[in-house]
């Protein structure tokens, strides 16, 4: 899962994993979001 960020008027997609890398939005990307996490179910 990634979050959506702006910061100094640029956006950013943030991973909740630490073991990757942030990613610049930039326009000639045809970014997308295609859904939103609503609710995380971890197994036992």
């Amino acid at each position: 899962m990634k979050r959506i960020k702006r910061i100094n008027d640029k956006i950013y997609l943030v991973p909740e994993n630490k073991d990757f890398n942030s990613t610049e939005v930039t326009e000639d990307m045809g970014f997308e979001v295609w859904g939103v996490v609503t609710q995380v179910i971890h197994s036992v």
